[in-house]
């Protein structure tokens, strides 16, 4: 479980509820209190500053219509969804998420870096696995999230948003010297990836503009917005399908540009590869 650190004075509690009770109660903190974020340990010059603060600041979770903390994103999201019927419930997606969909999607998991295409997608992935047992811990440095499946943790360490500084490159270079015998990795993709890896990344500008929409000069995909062009520039969707699902192992044979995508293909069991 979490603690929230009272900055002012040191002290942990359990739940952002149980700081703002400690706020109101205290006798160090009655003289400002209305005013200091103690979170941050901050003091603003009035009351309406403060819901400011907590309205834009990406530390906190706040509902400024119910005057409600959360402790978790998951938990101010849903209750956004059910009490307000979804009325600015996600901030927007950072440029590094890791995303599978349409690079427009705004509806982001702060916890896992994943965005998705709708608000009924990203509630159906709170109420998955992935968000039941945390029994997975990120083996990077300096990083001790937790998750509940090994093809989250994957994603985690590929979205770039690991405090060990690992990305997704760095995931496929261990992935390809571990598999020496070529049974999830494909060499001849692997050459070929390589050699699109030689290339500088292109970077999307306004001349991409086609007069509707920006789009992209390798596939042609459009996204309505500059951000969104070069975040599906960044991702895996031109990279070559290097990672297979092994037949050696009763697999199906079909082909990711990820890790995570393979190992997400055997955690569903869809095609009956014993898991490795």
């Amino acid at each position: 479980m979490p603690l929230f650190r009272c900055d002012p004075c040191g002290s942990y509690f359990e739940s952002v509820r149980a700081l703002q009770n400690h706020g109101k109660t205290s006798p160090r903190h009655v003289i400002d209190y209305g005013r200091r974020c103690l979170q941050c340990g901050s003091v603003y010059s009035s009351p309406a500053s403060l819901i400011q603060h907590y309205v834009e600041s990406p530390l906190h979770y706040y509902c400024s219509q119910c005057n409600e903390h959360f402790d978790r994103d998951s938990d101010y999201v849903s209750h956004k969804l059910y009490r307000h019927n979804g009325s600015n419930a996600v901030r927007d997606a950072p440029n590094n998420v890791n995303s599978n969909v349409s690079p427009d999607a705004t509806w982001y998991c702060t916890e896992c870096n994943l965005v998705f295409q709708s608000r009924e997608d990203l509630y159906t992935h709170w109420k998955s696995f992935t968000h039941a047992a945390q029994q997975y811990t990120c083996p990077g440095n300096d990083c001790s999230k937790t998750f509940g499946t090994p093809s989250a943790v994957i994603q985690h360490l590929e979205s770039g948003a690991c405090a060990s500084g690992m990305t997704r490159q760095g995931v496929n270079r261990m992935a390809i010297a571990a598999d020496r015998g070529a049974v999830i990795t494909d060499r001849a993709r692997i050459a070929a990836d390589n050699e699109r890896l030689s290339i500088p990344e292109p970077v999307a500008t306004t001349a991409w503009f086609n007069g509707s929409s920006y789009e992209c000069i390798i596939c042609h995909r459009t996204c309505r917005t500059l951000v969104g062009l070069n975040r599906h520039l960044r991702s895996p969707a031109h990279s070559e399908k290097i990672f297979k699902c092994p037949r050696q192992w009763s697999g199906c044979g079909k082909a990711f540009n990820t890790l995570s995508g393979l190992v997400q293909h055997v955690e569903s069991g869809v095609c009956g590869v014993r898991k490795f």
